[in-house]
């Protein structure tokens, strides 16, 4: 006797306003028996248990499935820990990473908006190419190196960190974790950091925010003030975003003492101002690739795109 019905319905989403494809998701998951969905909504799947999920590819004359197991090898594959930080940030990234070739994890909102920026001006649209750019939580990329990886989706992918020193060493701990590089080297090598860099991380497609020419660590805001003219292009993005005086006026405000130069200044407005780092990112990214013609991507971000 049957009591619990297959349903399959394929991409549901079809003519639904976003509303209504959030309220259809809901009835198929209370609904008793077991439902199938075909989908290429976003939309679907963030609101689901990533376990759930399986991508299938082509590869040469094949489909392949892949998906993110619930177990591996008897034990679970995500800590519950893990299992929340990917809820949290499918749910307020998307989850478009299930339908991407390759994946850039970023540690900043800036980053995530700017490279795409780049992108263009070399001639590469992520878009065309199916590469996502995502920005993960804090500074640690481990669930999305485990997700991402051969026992999982085995979707190609870099990370692209900030460059202080403890960053850096905690993103070689991570690779050891995931099995990609032995925690002996990462031990030995934690007080030399461009050797770390050099031997662990680049091998691995770990580009941190570290220029090695200078040995200067840096975030994106950081990075872009201290190329030729960033100065300028911040002060005009942060008059264009918050208004012409608003650098000043906010900085008459404050009860700063002593010495400040303009860059100072700029830098105090930013960490202030975090809601704001992604409409200034964008406005500077444009304005720089506009302005460098012959080399529009900064070094640090061209590594990454190349």
């Amino acid at each position: 006797q049957l009591t619990a019905p297959i349903l399959g319905i394929e991409e549901p989403e079809t003519h639904l306003h976003p509303h209504a494809q959030r309220s259809v998701l809901r009835y198929f998951a209370s609904s008793e028996g077991q439902a199938i969905l075909t989908t290429h909504s976003t939309m679907m799947t963030h609101r689901v248990d990533p376990s759930c999920v399986r991508v299938l590819r082509r590869e040469a004359d094949q489909i392949i499935v892949r998906s993110i197991p619930r177990t591996l090898d008897g034990e679970r594959f995500l800590s519950e820990k893990d299992e929340q930080r990917l809820l949290r940030t499918l749910g307020s990234e998307g989850s478009e990473i299930l339908f991407s070739r390759a994946a850039i994890l970023v540690e900043g909102p800036s980053e995530s908006i700017a490279y795409p920026v780049f992108a263009r001006a070399c001639g590469v649209d992520f878009d065309k190419a199916g590469i996502s750019v995502l920005r993960y939580e804090g500074d640690d990329f481990g669930v999305f190196g485990k997700i991402l990886g051969q026992q999982a989706l085995e979707i190609p992918y870099l990370v692209q960190p900030d460059g202080e020193k403890e960053t850096i060493i905690k993103a070689a701990r991570r690779l050891a974790k995931l099995g990609r590089v032995d925690r002996e080297i990462v031990d030995r090598l934690r007080d030399d950091l461009p050797a770390l860099i050099e031997s662990v991380l680049c091998p691995n497609d770990v580009y941190p925010l570290w220029d090695k020419t200078t040995s200067r660590s840096y975030c994106f805001e950081t990075y872009m003030l201290s190329l030729p003219n960033g100065l300028q292009l911040y002060s005009n993005a942060i008059a264009t975003v918050h208004g012409e005086d608003a650098l000043e006026n906010w900085w008459s405000s404050q009860n700063y003492t002593g010495s400040f130069n303009y860059e100072d200044k700029i830098k105090a407005f930013l960490r202030k101002q975090n809601p704001s780092k992604p409409a200034l990112a964008q406005i500077v990214a444009e304005e720089y690739t506009r302005q460098n013609t012959q080399d529009p991507v900064p070094s640090l971000f061209k590594i990454v795109i190349d």
